[in-house]
């Protein structure tokens, strides 16, 4: 379930997902945030996590695309939530999205608040116009969108199975899997392939 919340200042969009979302419910939630988006860009969004638990099929690449394609419009994300596999997944999106990102732990939800709404410097003005994602070619950027999904996907199959699978079903500490696997491809593939037991 998604809901837009309503903020004093028209620039920041509030968003709060809970529950398990399904791939309709995302296509809607994405029309109404790109109406309001379209009215105020640069827009600063800020998503309430805290009763998130997980996509659907299809849902991870939608997000995907709508986070690349508005990568330009939008200058600052906030992400409050309470997992772990929730903030590795901001760090991930880093290096794709112009925007400012950052993640708060539940405690730090006021911090959140305080950091989206403050004055976007001039200097994030910039990295916005820097990346310029409409001017890659067409076979550029399915191959980096096919290839990014792919990778996260990986990671966050083997951080979900690995988080939830007991410790005497996996070959070796989870603590060094838990490291192998931001190892590009290979790390997930490994621990699929010769980590788990059973």
């Amino acid at each position: 379930m998604f809901e837009l919340l309503d903020h004093q200042n028209d620039e920041i969009i509030g968003v709060r997902v809970s529950g398990k979302i399904e791939r309709a419910a995302y296509r809607d939630m994405l029309r109404r945030l790109e109406e309001r988006i379209a009215e105020h860009k640069p827009a600063r969004l800020l998503f309430d996590l805290k009763d998130f638990e997980g996509w659907g099929p299809g849902v991870a690449w939608d997000d995907l695309k709508f986070d690349i394609s508005h990568s330009r419009d939008v200058s600052r994300v906030a992400f409050v939530g309470d997992r772990r596999w929730e903030e590795v997944l901001t760090s991930l999106l880093r290096p794709l999205i112009a925007a400012d990102m950052r993640y708060f732990d539940l405690s730090e939800e006021e911090d959140a608040r305080r950091w989206i709404e403050a004055t976007v410097v001039q200097k994030e003005r910039k990295r916005i116009r820097r990346k310029d994602w409409n001017a890659l070619p067409r076979r550029q950027k399915a191959a980096l969108i096919a290839a990014t999904t792919v990778q996260v996907g990986l990671l966050i199959g083997a951080l979900y199975d690995l988080y939830r699978r007991p410790a005497r079903r996996i070959r070796g500490p989870k603590k060094v899997w838990a490291g192998v696997v931001f190892i590009n491809f290979i790390g997930p593939l490994a621990y699929f392939l010769i980590g788990r037991k059973g």
